[in-house]
């Protein structure tokens, strides 16, 4: 695992959770992970984030952070108005992270001019992404 992904993945976000909880931190996590089996999932963190969890907002604001570096990067590179960030976790908790995703990048825009145009969004397509995406380009290339 590189990039991104090595440090605000889901996977990435399971690891530092866990490694809380293994060094004593207090948390909600392992009575909520109890009612799924021992899993970590996206509604598990969600409910977390809903009981003000410490531990998990902070490990979930780390990645809000990374991710809006991410986001600039790509802004700054790409000059475009639109971002669509999709996911597990984006899909439990968009409404909680995505803005604090755009607010890193906005701060770490370059272009100035015509910020308040760029939006960073959710995906909605979920598991259909791919498929649509594959069939826009195909009908853009006709």
């Amino acid at each position: 695992m590189a990039g991104i992904e090595a440090i605000a993945s889901r996977t990435a976000i399971e690891r530092d959770l866990r490694w809380g909880m293994y060094h004593g931190r207090n948390s909600v996590l392992p009575d909520l992970m109890a009612d799924k089996g021992g899993a970590l999932t996206s509604s598990v963190l969600a409910k977390a984030v809903a009981k003000n969890d410490p531990l998990t907002i902070q490990v979930l604001t780390r990645a809000a952070y990374y991710l809006g570096l991410h986001a600039a990067s790509l802004l700054n590179i790409l000059d475009v108005e639109m971002l669509v960030y999709g996911g597990g976790v984006i899909e439990g908790l968009g409404k909680w992270i995505i803005p604090q995703i755009h607010e890193v990048a906005m701060q770490h825009c370059i272009n100035q001019v015509g910020r308040e145009k760029i939006r960073i969004v959710e995906a909605v397509l979920g598991e259909e992404a791919g498929v649509v995406g594959s069939a826009l380009m195909v009908r853009d290339s006709l």
